[in-house]
């Protein structure tokens, strides 16, 4: 099960990589960087056998992921940020500053390595 929830965050990250450019969707882009993480992490903990809590907030999730894996805190900012476009995409009315074009670039890079180090975290148990 875990395989299905990292194919499912590695396509979220894929669709935010092929909207950038797209000046009238950019929190399209954040929020499916969000669910990418989410999903990722939610993968990661599974191959651990750590039970999956049913939140959203990536920062509390990388809580549960840091205490198997402690190297996965580099990433606290990224999952921050991401979390705030989960916020304002599933709630009209509340407001996230703004991203440039390089600002979503990076963070969707950032997403992808995050992945990456997500998989090759699960297959080290």
């Amino acid at each position: 099960m875990p395989e299905e929830w990292f194919r499912r965050a590695e396509e979220d990250v894929l669709a935010a990589r092929l909207l950038l450019g797209t000046a009238e969707v950019p929190n399209v882009v954040g929020y499916l960087v969000q669910q990418g993480i989410e999903k990722g992490i939610k993968g990661f903990l599974l191959a651990r056998g750590i039970p999956l809590r049913r939140i959203h907030a990536l920062d509390a999730l990388l809580d549960d992921a840091t205490d198997a894996e402690p190297g996965l805190e580099r990433w606290r900012d990224l999952c921050l940020q991401a979390t705030v476009f989960h916020l304002t995409q599933r709630y009209p009315g509340m407001a996230a500053e703004p991203l440039g074009e390089e600002q979503l670039e990076e963070m969707v890079e950032e997403a992808g390595a995050l992945l990456d180090a997500l998989r090759t975290a699960a297959r080290d148990t």
